[in-house]
């Protein structure tokens, strides 16, 4: 009888020392736990690391800009040689272009260029002063009067062109008064040339003396005429980047001054047309 009571207390024993040991390795791994962090915890984790920017972020971002970038057809590569042509003939942007340091002045040459080249123009008769609806094109005030009438022309007919009064000098045969589209203007400045439009003051840009103002859903433009002979452009070739922009080289000639350069664009599509968006533009152009 005694040898099973002390083989019953045996049993106990080793049976409570297996619990305890049990119970430590319990709450350790559950101490561990704790501080890893819960199932939560850990979700919750993951899903801040992947919204903070990283490589795969940069990635992912990356590809989705390329994807917003269209392929360029040939009719596109012969448009953006127009368009580079008429920006040198207009000598916009003297000093080159980068549209991280895009301003709406500087711009101011281009934009009309490019809206010109987009969407034409149309001469604007005062007599019969109405502009065609949903046209995006440039509206063109610089009718070609005699010159004996041009001023007093331009004086009787001020708020057709320039609604507050802010331009002058009519008698100057070599200005010229437009007016477009405020969306088109500012889509154009935006989402084409990186820039942010001014609805607010009058805009000068001082290398092409060109004015602008907002007014009532239009922007009305005050600037001068370019006549004569300008530079020729060659288009070299142009390649497709990596990350689906473009690179483009070209050489001008202006009388006796060559100049070569290089621009960085994309195709971007609305509506489904296409438009080059430019990112850069490397000339000096010192004609």
């Amino acid at each position: 009888m005694k040898r099973i009571v002390a083989v019953l207390f045996s049993l106990i024993f080793v049976i409570s020392l297996v619990s305890c040991g049990a119970k430590d390795t319990t709450q350790a791994e559950i101490t561990e736990a704790s501080e890893i962090g819960t199932v939560e915890e850990l979700t919750a984790e993951e899903t801040a690391s992947a919204d903070e920017p990283g490589e795969t972020n940069t990635i992912a971002e990356t590809e989705k800009e390329e994807k917003s970038f269209s392929d360029a057809t040939s009719e596109d590569i012969e448009d953006l040689s127009k368009l580079m042509g008429s920006f040198a003939y207009y000598t916009c942007w003297p000093k080159g272009f980068n549209c991280n340091n895009s301003s709406f002045s500087d711009d101011i040459p281009a934009v009309i260029q490019i809206i010109d080249f987009l969407y034409g123009s149309e001469n604007f008769r005062f007599d019969f002063p109405e502009i065609p609806k949903r046209f995006q094109g440039l509206i063109n005030y610089s009718y070609n009067y005699d010159y004996d009438s041009r001023e007093s022309v331009y004086k009787e007919n001020r708020k057709v062109f320039d609604p507050l009064f802010k331009y002058d000098d009519f008698s100057d045969s070599s200005r010229f008064y437009y007016s477009a589209d405020a969306d088109t203007v500012e889509w154009i400045e935006k989402e084409l040339l990186g820039g942010t439009p001014n609805r607010t003051e009058l805009v000068n840009n001082k290398h092409n003396d060109i004015n602008c103002y907002y007014c009532d859903g239009r922007y009305y433009f005050q600037g001068w005429m370019r006549n004569g002979r300008g530079p020729e452009l060659e288009h070299i070739d142009t390649k497709k980047l990596d990350d689906g922009r473009y690179s483009s080289k070209y050489k001008i000639t202006w009388y006796e001054s060559v100049v070569y350069f290089n621009s960085i664009t994309a195709v971007i599509e609305k509506d489904g047309r296409h438009y080059w968006k430019i990112f850069s533009i490397d000339w000096n152009l010192n004609f």
